[in-house]
């Protein structure tokens, strides 16, 4: 159910040897890429495994402008994917985002790198790409005006030039042909905040780009550079803006072949999350319609809540875009409860630890209409469960015993106000935890087959509206074959009535 998006990247300073700004264009989807998801034919990947927030690099080489491409995956994990094309001669930069799976057409020439992040979990997966150059043919890109331009006002190169840095190189000998081609150098993870500086030592014009990529927060920023190293070699220095993985770009800047080393230093940045960094008992205070205090537990992405009132819930590595946090530090949680004012649903972000203060943040909404906001900090990374303090509320129900007897895969079927939609294997159970193919929705089944989770509202057109929120009850029939539930769905805003049904008959 996931769009693909394009996101134009914008320079983050003026480090080339021209004064001119060029703005990327958009890449136009080719179809829905949804509808070519599975791989057909041959991979042209082996199996490739990821882990945590950092993300695989693959170089898939040139492409010209107006040739159409697509990617497809195969994994055992749900995947986030990025694809950054530069072309360094006119100092551009694009960034398409995936579905996880990509059908464009080139808006623009340059080398592409696919970015592939298993969005904080560990998983393996296979890759199929296609370029279709039957829209403008594949050439290796011409030397511009631009840059025969360039060529005519520099100096010649320095044929008895020392190292252009001090020390060990931290690569072997790269050579690049006769075109600007770029090649691809997967440097891996650097944290928001790190100090990075590339130089460099080479026997012809080399220009040089890096993009810091995080695919699961579906950002990308970079930076080009031509001779700020000296001697017709390029330097990139920068303070990383988010934390990401850095990939490095070289090609030729005068369309002459020659050969380079390159030296990379990284220093600080913000250290890369894991989820049990988030365990530990959390506790705040709540207030809108009704005010008190809120009470949770926090066990490697399980969330057990007992005040105001018990309930469960989950805890992932967020994935989220917001600029006004560093996405791929913080979590992304959501629990419910059963309290005086009904079920409610509790969502926040929780902002890691190290560089990051203890904390969590958001909003909260019950089934009887009333909703507010709610804070809290967390105590030791071992703490038992919280105390209840006294508040007129109720006595605490028992949490519900996960059970594994409905796992399995699920058709999911809801209605809506315009008609009923379902959307085929959108629905996985294992070990009593319900989740969703693209991560919108997360519960618990129990033994007794009561049903439980949240996420978007669909009560307009069939699609997520991700701005509001709803809350998901109902049963599971017992000893089915196949196996089937419903129940019924309520919005933050108020819809109410709305229908749902999983049926596992495939």
């Amino acid at each position: 159910m996931n769009v693909p998006r394009v996101l134009v990247l914008v320079t983050l300073a003026a480090v080339t040897a021209l004064t001119t700004t060029i703005q990327a264009a958009q890449d136009l989807p080719r179809g829905d890429a949804a509808a070519i998801r599975a791989i057909t034919g041959v991979p042209s990947s082996a199996r490739h495994c990821v882990g945590g927030t950092a993300a695989n690099v693959h170089p898939l080489g040139w492409i010209a402008a107006g040739n159409g491409y697509t990617v497809t995956f195969e994994s055992d994990i749900e995947l986030s994917a990025t694809i950054v094309r530069f072309d360094l001669q006119a100092e551009a930069s694009t960034s398409v985002i995936g579905s996880p799976d990509f059908n464009f057409t080139a808006s623009t020439p340059g080398t592409m790198a696919l970015f592939v992040s298993g969005n904080g979990n560990s998983g393996c997966y296979r890759y199929q790409a296609q370029v279709d150059r039957s829209a403008t043919g594949f050439s290796v890109p011409m030397v511009s005006a631009r840059t025969v331009v360039k060529r005519a006002v520099k100096p010649a190169k320095n044929p008895i030039r020392t190292m252009a840095f001090t020390g060990l190189a931290s690569s072997g000998r790269h050579c690049i042909g006769v075109n600007s081609v770029s090649k691809v150098h997967p440097i891996g993870w650097v944290g928001e905040g790190a100090s990075v500086v590339i130089t460099f030592d080479s026997d012809f014009d080399p220009v040089a780009g890096v993009a810091i990529t995080d695919p699961s927060a579906q950002r990308s920023r970079w930076l080009s550079d031509d001779d700020s190293g000296g001697d017709l070699d390029p330097r990139l220095a920068l303070t990383a803006p988010i934390a990401g993985t850095l990939a490095l770009y070289v090609a030729s800047g005068d369309d002459r072949p020659g050969c380079y080393h390159y030296r990379v230093e990284i220093e600080g940045g913000a250290a890369q999350p894991t989820i049990d960094q988030f365990n530990g008992a959390w506790t705040g205070t709540f207030s809108g319609s009704a005010s008190g205090t809120v009470a949770f537990s926090v066990l490697n992405g399980i969330i057990t809540a007992t005040q105001p009132g018990s309930g469960t819930g989950t805890l992932a590595l967020a994935s989220g875009a917001r600029e006004d946090l560093a996405a791929s530090l913080h979590g992304s949680g959501s629990f419910f409860t059963i309290a005086p004012q009904g079920e409610c649903t509790w969502t926040g972000p929780f902002l890691g630890g190290g560089a990051r203060q203890f904390s969590a943040a958001g909003q909260w909404a019950c089934s009887n209409g009333t909703f507010g906001s709610w804070t809290g900090t967390r105590g030791f990374r071992t703490a038992p469960a919280p105390t209840p303090t006294p508040t007129p509320t109720p006595t605490p129900t028992p949490t519900p015993t996960p059970g594994g007897s409905y796992d399995g895969t699920y058709d999911f079927t809801r209605n809506s106000s315009v008609g009923t939609f379902t959307s085929a294997g959108y629905v996985r159970v294992a070990n009593g935890r319900l989740t969703s193919t693209d991560g919108a929705l997360a519960g618990t089944i129990d033994n007794a087959g009561n049903v439980r989770f949240t996420g978007p509202c669909w009560y307009d057109d069939g699609s997520a509206n991700q701005n509001t929120s709803a809350t998901w009850v109902g049963t599971m029939t017992p000893n089915a074959t196949p196996k089937t539930g419903q129940g019924n769905y309520t919005c933050r805003g108020g819809y109410t009535g709305n229908t749902w049904r999983l049926y596992n008959g495939r």
